[in-house]
This record gives C-alpha cells, structure tokens and sequence, in this order.
C-alpha cells in the first residue's frame, strides 16, 4: 500500500466519524453489513475488511506499514462507533480490521 495507491486515508478522514447510519444492534445485520460495505468502499478502505489489502512488513516495509496502520486504526475506530455499546466489546481488542 502506497499514498498513491488511493487506499490511504485522507485529510477528510476522523476516527470519530459515524460513517453508517444505523449501528448493528445484533438483529440487524444484514442491512448494517451492506451499508457498511458501501461506506467503505466509496471511501477506497473495503480492501482493508475483505483482506485484499494486506498488512505490509512493519521491518522491511516501514512506511507503507504506518500508512496501513493509520488507516487500520482509522477503520477500527469506525467499526467501534458502528456498534452498539455491547457489542463494542468484539470489536476493541481486534488487531486489525480485517479480524473483525
């Protein structure tokens, strides 16, 4: 992953962003998923879920591995806000987002 690739987040991103307009509920997640999918891939990040963005090596890769990283943590912030609060608790302690 390159900041030419277009996969990177932009200066419009925030972790604090609700990028989906219903939180998954634990009864609602067929609409949830799919309007999750959208959001994500008109934002350039479903690679990041569907594992077709893969983690680059933090030794040899350094920079795209801060790059991936920073949109990683961005997207697990979104997933966290996307959830009801007792359901949040799967979703904090994943490493990645494409565990979740």
């Amino acid at each position: 992953m390159t900041a030419e690739s277009g996969a990177g987040c932009s200066g419009t991103d925030h972790p604090g962003h609700l990028i989906v307009p219903i939180k998954l509920n634990g009864t609602n997640y067929p609409s949830w998923s799919k309007s999750m999918i959208h959001a994500l891939t008109a934002k350039n990040k479903i690679g990041f879920i569907n594992g077709s963005i893969e983690q680059p090596s933090e030794k040899d890769q350094p920079t795209e591995y801060a790059l991936w990283n920073q949109c990683n943590n961005m997207i697990l912030s979104w997933l966290t806000h996307s959830v009801e609060p007792d359901l949040a608790k799967g979703v904090i302690h994943a490493k990645t987002s494409y565990q979740v």
